[in-house]
C-alpha cells in the first residue's frame, strides 16, 4: 500500500498566496501567477516543466502530455461537448487560474482527437490574432494534407473551402477551432487590421454555422461584461447559447482531482486533507491552479 501524504502545515498561506495582486499593466496567465506570487528564483523552478516529477502542476495548466492526471472536470467535459455538437459553437469563462485553459488542453481537446475530430492548434491572440490564427490552421491541415494558399488566409470564406478540401480527403471530417485567453483581444496592443480581420473570421464562422466546423472560445469572466457590445462577444453570445461558466471545484469533483493523481503512483491522500482543502478553496476564486499548486508543493517536501 502507498504512503499517505500528510496534511500540510501552509494551508492557511494559499488564501494569501492566492489573492496577493497581480502587477499592473500585465494580463493575468497562469504562468504571471506564478512570477507575481513568488520569488524570482522559486518562481523558476515551479513553472520549469523539465524538473517537474509530480503529477501535479503546481502553478501551470494541465496539458496534452499531463492529460493522464486530470480529474474532476468530467460533467463540465461533457457539457462542453454537447455544446460542440449541437451549436458548433461554446465560450467558456470563468475566473483567472479557475482552469480554463487546463480544461481545454487536458480535457476536451483529447476527448475531441479521440473521436475523431482534426483540432487546430489552441490560437492566442496576442498582439497579431490573424498570424496566430494562419498559423495554427495552417500547421493542422497541413499534416492531414491539404494544400495551403500562399497568402494568408483573411476571410471565414476562405477557411470553409480549405474545410471542403480536407473534407474531399475524410469525408465527414470535424474541424475545432480552439481560440483561449479571448480577453487578449482587448488587453494587447494589437495590429488593429489583423485584430479586426481574425474577429471578422470568428464572428462569420460562428454566424453561419457551417457543419462541419466548430468554434470553442475561452474569456475571463470579467471581461464579459465589459466588452459585451464587442461584435465577437455578441454575435457569440447570441449564436452559442448560454455561456458555460467554470467554476472552483468543490466536494466530489475536487477531491477527485486530488486523490486521483495520487493512486496512479500508488499514493494515498488523508480525508482530513482533502477536507481541509475544500474548505480552503472555498474562499479562492481558482481550483486546478491554487489546488495543485498546494499538492505539488506537499509532494516536494
Amino acid at each position: 500500500t502507498g504512503q499517505p501524504l500528510k496534511t500540510p502545515n501552509q494551508l492557511g498561506s494559499l488564501q494569501r498566496l492566492a489573492s496577493r495582486p497581480l502587477p499592473k499593466n500585465r494580463r493575468s496567465s497562469v504562468n504571471e501567477v506564478a512570477t507575481a506570487t513568488q520569488d524570482g528564483s522559486r518562481a523558476e523552478r515551479t513553472i520549469n516543466r523539465s524538473k517537474l516529477s509530480s503529477p501535479y502542476q503546481g502553478l501551470l495548466a494541465f496539458s496534452d502530455r499531463t492529460k493522464q492526471y486530470f480529474f474532476g472536470r468530467e460533467s463540465l467535459i461533457r457539457d462542453v461537448l454537447s455544446h460542440l455538437e449541437h451549436s458548433h459553437s461554446c465560450i467558456l469563462s470563468g475566473n483567472s487560474g479557475v482552469g480554463k485553459s487546463s480544461l481545454i488542453e487536458a480535457g476536451i481537446l483529447p476527448v475531441l482527437i479521440e473521436r475523431g475530430w482534426t483540432v487546430v492548434r489552441t490560437v492566442r491572440p496576442g498582439q497579431d490574432p490573424l498570424s496566430e490564427l494562419n498559423s495554427a490552421i495552417s500547421s493542422s491541415l497541413r499534416s492531414i494534407g491539404v494544400k495551403l494558399p500562399r497568402k494568408q488566409i483573411s476571410s471565414s470564406a476562405e477557411i470553409q473551402d480549405l474545410y471542403s478540401s480536407a473534407d474531399r480527403k475524410s469525408a465527414g471530417i470535424k474541424l475545432l477551432i480552439p481560440v483561449d485567453q479571448l480577453e487578449e483581444l482587448f488587453t494587447f496592443p494589437a495590429n488593429q487590421a489583423s485584430q479586426q480581420i481574425f474577429t471578422n473570421i470568428i464572428t462569420d464562422l460562428i454566424r453561419v454555422r457551417h457543419e462541419g466546423i466548430s468554434i470553442l472560445l475561452s474569456i475571463r469572466a470579467d471581461f464579459i461584461s465589459t466588452y459585451l457590445n464587442d461584435a465577437l462577444l455578441s454575435e457569440a453570445l447570441a449564436n452559442s447559447g448560454n455561456i458555460i461558466y467554470v467554476t472552483p471545484l468543490r466536494g466530489e469533483p475536487l477531491k477527485d482531482a486530488i486523490v486521483k493523481p495520487a493512486r496512479m503512483l500508488n499514493r494515498d491522500i488523508e480525508e482530513r486533507m482533502v477536507l481541509q482543502l475544500d474548505r480552503k478553496s472555498t474562499r479562492l476564486n481558482s481550483s486546478h491552479l491554487v489546488i495543485s499548486y498546494a499538492v505539488f508543493c506537499l509532494k516536494k517536501k
